[in-house]
């Protein structure tokens, strides 16, 4: 799909995951477990924003994630900023 490994996709979500919490992005500790800077996520951060930039690709899955059982997460507003990416 994305043209990485899974852990680097799955490095790439925690990122982006952490940074929608607003917390730093990537950290030491996270560098040692996923062997991963968050220099060599970057091309899959960028790749895997744009996919989730585009909500109207994502029409069920945002209708599933805006209910309070999955904390209506996909009711938060994400500017392409927060992922690095320009408007």
């Amino acid at each position: 799909m994305l043209g990485f490994t899974a852990s680097n996709i799955a490095a790439s979500a925690v990122s982006m995951a952490l940074r929608v919490c607003h917390r730093p992005a990537w950290t030491p500790t996270l560098r040692h477990y996923a062997n991963y800077s968050e220099r060599e996520l970057r091309k899959c951060v960028t790749k895997m924003s744009r996919i989730v930039l585009q909500k109207q690709s994502l029409t069920a899955v945002m209708k599933k994630y805006s209910s309070r059982r999955f904390g209506a997460v996909s009711l938060q507003a994400l500017a392409p900023t927060l992922f690095g990416l320009s408007q």
